[in-house]
């Protein structure tokens, strides 16, 4: 990762910046939804507690499987 970010301008690092930072604040949200702890998140990073199963009855692998999409780009 250390090569990857040493090759980039200014521009196209403060933009993979800018998407690291809109990831960790969309996954801590969706994280604390569902009713579980961001304990770490920093760029592609992220360590959270959350429950098995919620009070809705949705999985915690949900929310592991939406952050990678949505990292990757997917919807």
């Amino acid at each position: 990762m250390g090569a990857f970010l040493r090759q980039l301008n200014d521009d196209a690092f403060t933009e993979y910046d800018d998407t690291c930072l809109r990831y960790r604040n969309a996954a801590s949200e969706r994280i604390g939804s569902f009713g579980g702890m961001t304990v770490f998140a920093g760029g592609d990073d992220l360590l959270f507690l959350a429950p098995v199963e919620n009070e809705k009855g949705r999985k915690r692998s949900s929310i592991c499987a939406m952050r990678s999409k949505k990292f990757s780009g997917q919807r």
